[in-house]
């Protein structure tokens, strides 16, 4: 085991080479930068970084050189099985990681050092319940502050999306700073790229109702290559997945509609029904949203420049700029997404800004003061590239928070913002009851 020295935080990647943990190794190795993230860690150099698995090491770092997706590593990748070093070179540096078996962690766990937080980003996806065997068995020899799951992890402490709800991180720190340990999750990738959507309309507008959600979604590791009997699916209906992707369309289920409403909790009895479609693609996705949507107090109109202002506005400043994309490129697709950084890329040519017809209009018209409008967006987004680095970024800010060098979290613009999410400057003057929960 290698020699670890004096560090002053440290960050763990449980299941470094599974098809998340990849990319996140991988996106430490590069020096993730923007907003929320930076050459190890708030540029300090005493940053440790720590990949476990069950593999060895120059077969990890063989698999590490090379992706079907996100290409060959920009530089170069070297180890020494000496000291378990893996050593990320590229034109800006280079970073230095620690390489540990897992059985290594078990029988003996970490290094203990004093100087510092570790968090640890579980990206083994062993487990979907927090209070699981198979969860405890990851992370209890870790001696972390700090755990961050990179699936939709039910019981965690909270789901994060950036952008949209990260200040229960500082929330999370201060119970961390006072010796508990604590379990954020990402969310998924469907959850990323529809939450940031809805923050970016309902800043500008008042969300009535997500009437409905659907994602085309790229084929991933749930799926079966050829018909195959499922061990144990998810749901009744995800035997769908057992049946063979190439060429195929498959009907899923998606938790995006219940992962949603903790993330957008004040909308969330308005949130209603979503499901999935699986295609065959390497990577890439794409989400449909229907939504109604009011004016704040004291606006006149809802257009569909507007509606697109919006986006442009909130992709540009505040909270989800290097977050949220958009595009007025006619032809984007999937594919243009990939390695694009965001947790969604809004497709304004897509958009769609209608009256609400019939039966239901005219309900909602007489509900509501001021025009009422149907709002169909589409958002592409990385299935598989957002997640690692929304982790990576969160593990920064949550490591700064737990040692107290961030006092707030950063906004694009200042990082004295308040770690609160803002509160609308108005509502809708809404007569008729709260929609009624359909998931």
């Amino acid at each position: 085991m290698a020699n670890m020295g004096t560090v002053s935080r440290r960050i763990v990647v449980a299941g470094s080479y599974g098809r998340v943990g990849k990319r996140i190794s991988r996106e430490l190795g590069q020096g993730l930068r923007g907003m929320y993230g930076n050459r190890n860690f708030l540029g300090h150099t005493d940053t440790q970084i720590i990949l476990t698995g069950n593999k060895p090491i120059d077969r990890v770092v063989n698999w590490l050189k090379y992706d079907s997706v996100a290409g060959p590593f920009s530089g170069e990748i070297i180890f020494n099985s000496s000291d378990s070093t893996i050593r990320f070179r590229d034109g800006a540096g280079e970073i230095v990681a620690t390489y540990m078996l897992g059985s290594d962690v078990a029988d003996n766990g970490l290094p203990k050092f004093d100087h510092g937080p570790t968090v640890v980003i579980d990206a083994t996806g062993v487990s979907k319940e927090r209070n699981s065997d198979k969860f405890q068995s990851v992370i209890e020899s870790l001696d972390c502050q700090a755990i961050i799951a990179t699936n939709p992890l039910k019981g965690a402490d909270a789901i994060s999306v950036l952008g949209v709800n990260h200040f229960v991180l500082a929330e999370l720190a201060e119970r961390a700073r006072a010796g508990e340990k604590v379990v954020a999750a990402t969310g998924s990738c469907t959850t990323n790229a529809g939450a940031t959507t809805q923050k970016a309309v309902d800043d500008r507008f008042d969300i009535l109702a997500v009437l409905d959600a659907a994602t085309i979604h790229a084929d991933t590791a749930s799926n079966s290559v050829v018909d195959t009997l499922l061990h144990k699916p998810d749901k009744p209906t995800d035997e769908a997945r057992g049946r063979g992707c190439i060429g195929n369309i498959i009907p899923s289920s998606t938790g995006l509609a219940a992962a949603i409403k903790p993330v957008m909790s004040e909308l969330a009895p308005r949130i209603g029904t979503a499901r999935g479609y699986r295609v065959t693609a390497l990577d890439g996705s794409i989400l449909q949203q229907i939504m109604i949507i009011a004016n704040k107090e004291g606006e006149d109109n809802i257009s569909r420049n507007r509606v697109a202002q919006a986006f442009k506005d909130a992709s540009a400043h505040g909270l989800l700029s290097g977050v949220l994309g958009v595009t007025d490129f006619d032809s984007y697709t999937t594919l243009d997404v990939i390695n694009a950084k965001y947790a969604g890329v809004v497709m304004l040519p897509w958009l769609q800004v209608t009256d609400v017809p019939g039966i239901v209009g005219n309900l909602l018209r007489e509900s509501v003061t001021g025009p009422v409008k149907q709002v169909v967006t589409l958002s592409a987004y990385d299935n598989e590239g957002w997640v690692p680095a929304s982790a990576i970024r969160q593990a920064n800010l949550l490591t700064g928070l737990i040692t107290g060098e961030l006092k707030t979290l950063p906004s694009s613009e200042t990082t004295s913002n308040s770690t609160r999410r803002p509160e609308h400057s108005g509502k809708p003057t809404y007569r008729g009851p709260e929609p009624e929960d359909q998931v």
